[in-house]
């Protein structure tokens, strides 16, 4: 048997439709403009790191076991090469530990080339040696010694790759996994020289 609701039950059911449409209306529109505030203002775009061309800083490193070496990428202490990479990272990062090999890759260009490679690490002193040797390391892993090594590098995200000429000025910068393209580029700028 139909119910049957009177013209003021309707109306009020009509009322209370519409504003719960209004309310989720105003509820979506608040919560897309927090969405455009958390993004604006919590760093969600990419960081900024160190760009093409501009200067380096000196910097000092401590190896694994302890040796301090003072880096300068405009004198041959270290190499004949007018380059140097830097590989940035922590051995507790997967998209660094996924970048490894693509490093090594560029490597075995670079040794050839007597292209001096650093790996710096953001970790502490403990497990270097250790994920050194699993992984297979050829170079030595390092630890910047300097505290304000990461503000004059601009690390705010790893892994990071660099490439710094004599002149202390970057080359090639990247902040995340290479890609097969940015491993080219990195390969042409060791093949220029």
């Amino acid at each position: 048997m139909p119910i049957n609701r009177s013209a003021s039950d309707q109306a009020t059911s009509s009322k209370m439709a519409t504003i719960l449409n209004i309310f989720l209306v105003i509820l979506v529109l608040l919560l897309a403009y927090q969405n455009y505030q958390l993004k604006r203002s919590s760093g969600l775009k990419k960081p900024k790191i160190l760009k093409i061309g501009e200067q380096v800083p000196k910097i000092e490193l401590v190896d694994m076991y302890g040796n301090i070496n003072k880096i300068d990428f405009s004198d041959s202490s270290h190499g004949k090469s007018a380059l140097s990479l830097l590989y940035i990272f922590s051995i507790n990062c997967n998209a660094c530990n996924d970048n490894l090999m693509n490093w090594f890759k560029i490597d075995s260009t670079a040794r050839a080339k007597q292209i001096n490679s650093f790996y710096i690490a953001l970790d502490g002193n403990n497990d270097l040696i250790y994920f050194h040797d699993s992984n297979n390391f050829r170079a030595k892993i390092y630890k910047p010694i300097n505290d304000n090594f990461e503000n004059d590098y601009k690390i705010k995200g790893i892994p990071i790759t660099l490439v710094i000429d004599s002149n202390r000025k970057v080359r090639f910068s990247h902040l995340g996994k290479l890609s097969s393209s940015k491993m080219m580029q990195i390969l042409q700028i060791l093949a220029s020289i």
